[in-house]
């Protein structure tokens, strides 16, 4: 006794392993070798076993099941009552998916749909004969689903309004007028009422088809003609009257676009998202403006560093806050590019802005760690022309130069006059002497008393 007991017990820990591990072949198996209706589990661990099931998304399984154990067991009444417990999961299980599969299908219908205009004309038939494939598989399934719950409940309205939209789209006259004629005795004048409905409805859809046909076709036209502003408000006239459409939307934003009005095309992308149709025109409308703005931002970016460069410091301020503002706001769109973040590092730097600098600096070392900012180039950073022309090479003595520049002249209102001077013509003066070959130790013989003036200057303030 004690060992049958003990087979028994164990039987039930391989079956709810097998469960537990999908394998529900091997758990059927052992439950039909140690289970019969001579020998019935017991209701506890009937419950703990649809448990499992239950828990694996496995009802109809669980349901099939207790549909064969209840029988063995008429007189334990937790056992009936889990079996009309999975009975109802599992019937309400069937409409779910039958209904759901019915709604993916008009949603691939309308994507096939839309996706056929954009196929050449060649393999249209072929991209068709496929898409019908995939479409009959899922009326096919919601099918399976809606007739086992019809299997379940005859006289339940969701099963059978289910097989009626089911064999309608597959044409099958039959069923189609079986099901009708069921429907109508349940329920003559809500499903008469209903029929007449759904041709209203179908009407009037083709009816806003067409007119929305006519209408983007007549705005198609003002864009072509350039007439963005006609065309906006042609748009907005029409949204007044119609229904929102996403092509006209989508035109509108391009509009938008060519006047460079960015915040005002964002906001009518945005409206086109909410709608949930043509998705992927409105990504690829949103991909065009980010590289309309990204190309116009950080080209003025470029132009402001520039002028700010040629200003110098003190004069270009107002420049480098625009370069840096603009250079911003292009790395929002596209923040790998470590172009735009040396020249923001560069900005950051002369608007001695240190701990930004320090984050941009920390950026451009992640994306590329040999990288070496301009700002820290040798002799790039300090727009000590003359300094950088005579000590080419020598580093040290050039950042000598910088911070007096820095400590002093940009410190006191005659500093940065002088600065601004120095800047302004001292690029062309070491151009030309370039030009000319003169040697660089002619210029350091002339800056080595300067140099040595600013060490010992250097050298009094580390001491005092």
């Amino acid at each position: 006794m004690k060992e049958a007991n003990r087979k028994i017990i164990d039987a039930k820990r391989r079956i709810l392993s097998f469960i537990k591990g999908r394998e529900n072949s091997h758990a059927l198996k052992v439950f039909h070798k140690y289970f019969s209706q001579e020998n019935p589990p017991d209701p506890e661990f009937m419950i703990n076993v649809y448990t499992e099931l239950n828990k694996l998304d496995q009802i109809e399984l669980g349901f099939r099941l207790l549909e064969e154990v209840a029988p063995w067991m008429p007189d334990e009444p937790e056992v009936q009552s889990l079996r009309a417990n999975a009975l109802k999961i599992y019937f309400d299980q069937l409409l779910a998916r039958g209904n759901q599969l019915l709604v993916e299908r008009d949603e691939k219908s309308n994507l096939f749909f839309d996706s056929l205009k954009r196929v050449d004309s060649m393999s249209r038939d072929k991209v068709k004969e496929e898409n019908d494939k995939i479409l009959l598989g899922m009326t096919q399934k919601a099918l399976e689903n809606f007739r086992k719950a019809y299997e379940i409940n005859p006289d339940s309205l969701g099963a059978i309004t289910g097989l009626y939209k089911c064999y309608k789209i597959l044409g099958d006259e039959t069923n189609i007028n079986r099901f009708q004629t069921i429907l109508e005795e349940k329920n003559p004048i809500l499903y008469g009422k209903k029929e007449q409905e759904e041709e209203e409805k179908a009407s009037f859809a083709a009816q806003e088809f067409d007119i929305e046909e006519f209408n983007i076709k007549e705005v198609q036209s003002l864009y072509d003609r350039n007439k963005y502003e006609e065309l906006i408000q042609r748009v907005d006239f029409l949204h007044l009257t119609h229904k929102i459409s996403v092509p006209l939307l989508i035109l509108k934003a391009e509009s938008l676009v060519s006047l460079k009005r960015f915040k005002e095309a964002d906001k009518v992308i945005f409206e086109a998202e909410k709608q949930g149709s043509h998705l992927k025109e409105v990504r690829e409308l949103k991909n065009q403006i980010y590289e309309i703005k990204y190309d116009l931002l950080s080209k003025a970016g470029a132009v402001y560093l520039k002028k700010a460069l040629e200003l110098g410091p003190s004069l270009g301020e107002s420049h480098f806050k625009k370069a840096k503002a603009c250079l911003k706001r292009s790395l929002e769109i596209f923040p790998d590019n470590i172009d735009l973040l040396d020249q923001l590092y560069t900005v950051l730097c002369y608007l001695k802005e240190d701990e930004e600098a320090f984050k941009t600096k920390a950026m451009i070392y992640l994306l590329n760690n040999r990288f070496i900012p301009t700002f820290d180039r040798e002799g790039t950073n300090t727009l000590c022309f003359i300094a950088t022309y005579a000590y080419e090479g020598k580093i040290e003595q050039i950042e000598t130069f910088r911070w007096f520049r820095r400590e002093f002249l940009l410190n006191s209102k005659p500093g940065r006059i002088l600065n601004c001077f120095y800047v302004k013509h001292s690029s062309a003066f070491t151009r030309f002497a370039r030009q000319k070959k003169v040697p660089s130790i002619c210029f350091r013989v002339f800056l080595f008393p300067i140099l040595m003036l600013i060490k010992f200057l250097r050298a009094c303030l580390k001491f005092r």
